[in-house]
């Protein structure tokens, strides 16, 4: 920037110029220090060591007596390049360290993640981001109130991040409170309507409250968006079973098995709605040939013996279940 001076070039354009190198040099410290996985200490030693290079440039133009500092200088230069480096890497190796946290849980280390993460927000408590990938690892492990207390801390850290609410959300599923779920994907919603995830969540919470009118509502907007997803149609067809539909309840899960054909619940709640309509042997078949592709679930296990023992005349000794 100082080189600049020697330019022959109309003063107010060398300044403008200036300023334009100091604010791209700016923008990208700030962005590098708020971004996930960029490595610092290569900027800022790379900022140095242009600094230092660039102040032996223009010392060798100047007067002997100036061109004696040139080496004081690039001195001082190497020191702050070596402090700067150790700096950054102190500042950044959370960042680091979050990116590399994000890998272990894609690779479905999840143990190793969390410990990761737990560390990070010990070292740094004010890291939201750190917050909420704890409580994503968490949510992973089923650790649906841990999850829960990582994230009302991200948003407290970062009260507009919707992916922090949305989340929340769905810890709240997980904690069968989905009176407290629902706000918050409204508000995400609200924000961003085409937002499939929060379509999807709030028609489960609606489901859950029983207000099934309202979880068809929700789910035929969020089949909108995704007219060729499993567990849209799934909800739909628990949707149909509340409202004691069972044709229309059939008919949903049927197109999510034929969808997803590995997706479980599906296939169960089928099962349940040929009991629901009082087709015994349609039931009886129907758990059967889950339990050929499911032999651990004790639900559909038990299901099956009741409709057995009615449809030998005996008592119906309770509803079906869900898994």
């Amino acid at each position: 920037m100082f080189y600049l001076k020697k330019v022959p070039a109309p003063k107010e354009a060398i300044k403008k110029t200036q300023a334009s190198i100091a604010s791209f040099v700016l923008y990208n410290l700030a962005f590098g220090v708020m971004a996930t996985g960029i490595d610092m200490a290569a900027h800022v030693g790379g900022l140095v060591t242009g600094a230092a290079l660039g102040a032996a440039l223009v010392a060798r133009e100047q007067t002997p007596a100036l061109r004696v500092l040139r080496f004081p200088a690039v001195a001082a230069c190497l020191v702050a390049l070596a402090g700067g480096g150790v700096l950054a890497q102190r500042v950044q190796k959370p960042i680091t360290d979050l990116g590399e946290a994000e890998r272990l849980m894609d690779r479905g280390e999840t143990a190793k993640a969390t410990q990761m993460l737990e560390q990070i927000v010990a070292q740094r408590p004010q890291f939201a981001a750190a917050h909420y990938l704890l409580g994503n690892a968490y949510l992973h492990s089923s650790l649906n109130g841990k999850a829960q207390a990582e994230y009302v801390k991200a948003i407290g850290l970062d009260s507009d991040n919707l992916a922090y609410k949305l989340n929340l959300g769905v810890a709240y599923l997980r904690m069968d409170e989905p009176s407290q779920a629902m706000p918050l994907f409204n508000e995400v919603l609200a924000k961003e309507p085409e937002n499939y995830a929060a379509q999807l969540d709030l028609a489960i919470a609606q489901l859950e409250l029983k207000q099934y009118d309202k979880a068809l509502a929700a789910i035929d907007k969020a089949l909108a968006m995704k007219p060729n997803d499993a567990k849209a149609y799934y909800v739909r067809g628990d949707a149909f079973l509340g409202k004691e539909d069972a044709d229309q309840a059939i008919t949903a899960f049927r197109r999510s098995v034929a969808l997803d054909p590995s997706y479980a619940s599906p296939q169960d709640g089928l099962c349940r709605a040929y009991w629901q309509k009082k087709d015994l042997q349609q039931a009886i078949a129907c758990y059967q040939d889950f339990l050929k592709k499911h032999p651990d679930s004790e639900t559909a296990q038990k299901n099956l013996n009741i409709l057995s023992a009615r449809s030998r005349g005996g008592s119906n000794a309770g509803l079906p279940s869900k898994p």
